[in-house]
């Protein structure tokens, strides 16, 4: 959560304090999340976008992993694969790239679960009221919120793709979501 500061107090048996304070001010988050996996990519590979209830960063990394990407709702983990899809981000992705398949592409179909190989990185929606399901309430059950992710990111996404080092971001996770078919 871009803008939110956390501070860890720690004092010893002598009473000396250290203190820890993390804040990303911008969306440091998944690059330093990249660095630590041992990934390398370069900064204006990284896509951004936050509204006032949703915000969304990734970038594409050289992995056979479909996991790297984490979706939130309020700022709680929703690790159910099921979640998201219910977020509606992988079909937002998915729609954004179908138009940018090259000539021998066009005839090998990907799926919105397949954009996600290699796309590390996160989603955090706000909802008031969500409705989870399971024992540790991890899936959410929302009506509504995938179509909603996908309205507000269809046109940051276009943008994004449309220049120079978008293009080239989104010829890598086309190329691993076909493979990953």
């Amino acid at each position: 959560n871009p803008g939110v500061t956390t501070t860890l107090l720690v004092i010893d048996e002598q009473g000396n304090p250290r203190q820890q304070t993390w804040c990303y001010e911008t969306d440091d988050y998944v690059p330093e999340l990249a660095e630590s996996y041992g990934y390398t990519y370069e900064d204006d590979h990284v896509f951004s976008f936050a509204s006032e209830d949703l915000q969304v960063s990734f970038v594409n990394v050289e992995s056979g992993s479909s996991d790297l990407f984490d979706a939130y709702v309020s700022g709680r983990p929703t690790p159910h694969p099921q979640s998201k899809q219910v977020l509606g981000f992988p079909k937002a992705l998915h729609t954004a790239l179908l138009p940018l398949r090259g000539k021998r592409q066009e005839d090998k179909p990907f799926t919105p679960a397949s954009v996600l190989r290699g796309v590390l990185g996160y989603m955090n929606i706000d909802i008031r009221g969500a409705r989870f399901a399971g024992q540790n309430k991890e899936r959410l059950v929302q009506q509504g919120v995938a179509a909603s992710v996908q309205e507000q990111l269809a046109e940051p996404l276009a943008v994004f793709f449309a220049s120079n080092t978008g293009a080239e971001v989104a010829r890598k996770i086309i190329a691993n979501a076909i493979a990953q078919e």
